[in-house]
């Protein structure tokens, strides 16, 4: 039996991945802070904050063929402490899990990046080889786990895998992050108009959390799985579409107002790497993500 490690393993992405694992028979221990929902008879909990000064934690880990990590800070309040517990989570707590994997020695670590790590102006199509620049704390402490994470993997002789996830979004509207589209969705439900800034040409890719546990775990089953791979939809959506997606439900008013100044991004992202060497094909498309969040958000009944 496959026996897996999963951080993070109780948040957005990370519950999707556990499932995901738990359907190809794996055994898998999850280190998350919050209590996982499910209970399975090969699924093991183990309460933990990465964000505290968790080395004595590792040494009580059971030791696994694979390592997932799932667990990362994403939200920034701009301020010192946030900055602080972003490196602490993002970077100390990698650190400590990385020099777990050397001791232990794992056949695989998969690192859940994100695109935000390359550089503007994004290329069309947006590949791996694409030169990276990011330019926030977070971005910044993502790309500082791929390099951790190769360097590692050269001294502990594991495999390093490192998917850069495009914008996840769960089934579920409870489970969606407060980004746009859950403020678009509850704006729709209570009839209130959608705000698009600029013309709403940005053009983003919105990847089901299913489909990201798919490609999580066709890395760890495939023989040629190594190094970075873009994980999306494959078919992005523009901001203005997005806004439509979600209005028709309620026949909901779509106003133009400013500038984004983001306008020019093109999230168009070439999944032909993921393809060939995980046999990574996502079911869903952006516009069919928003669809049925927008269904569940708004009590449509039998989705579309």
């Amino acid at each position: 039996m496959r026996r897996v490690l999963v951080t993070g393993g109780s948040g957005l992405v990370g519950k999707a991945i556990v499932h995901r694992l738990l359907a190809a028979s794996c055994r898998v221990t999850v280190v998350s802070r919050r209590p996982l929902t499910l209970t399975h008879p090969r699924l093991d909990w183990l309460g933990g904050d990465l964000s505290d000064d968790a080395a004595p934690f590792w040494s009580h880990l059971p030791r696994s063929d694979d390592v997932v990590h799932a667990a990362a800070r994403i939200t920034d309040g701009g301020d010192p402490a946030s900055l602080t517990a972003l490196a602490t989570t993002n970077i100390r707590a990698s650190e400590q899990l990385l020099d777990w994997c050397l001791r232990t020695k794992p056949n695989k670590v998969v690192f859940l990046s994100s695109l935000s790590v390359l550089a503007r102006p994004l290329r069309v199509p947006i590949r791996e080889t694409d030169a990276v620049g990011p330019i926030s704390p977070y971005s910044m402490s993502k790309l500082w786990g791929e390099e951790a994470l190769v360097r590692q993997a050269q001294v502990g002789g594991f495999t390093p895998i490192a998917l850069r996830i495009s914008s996840p979004l769960p089934e579920n509207f409870v489970d969606t992050p407060y980004t746009v589209v859950r403020k678009w969705i509850e704006a729709a439900a209570y009839s209130n108009t959608l705000t698009v800034f600029g013309s709403g040409s940005r053009v983003q890719d919105f990847v089901a959390c299913e489909d990201v546990a798919d490609a999580v775990w066709n890395a760890l089953d495939s023989v040629a799985s190594c190094g970075i791979y873009h994980i999306g939809s494959g078919k992005p959506i523009s901001m203005l579409d997005l806004a439509h997606v979600i209005a028709r439900f309620r026949n909901t008013r779509i106003e133009l107002m400013g500038a984004d100044p983001n306008e020019a991004d093109r999230w168009l992202l070439s999944l032909k790497r993921a393809h060939h060497d995980l046999g990574f094909s996502p079911r869903f498309t952006s516009q069919q993500v928003i669809e049925r969040l927008a269904a569940s958000g708004l009590g449509v009944e039998n989705g579309l």
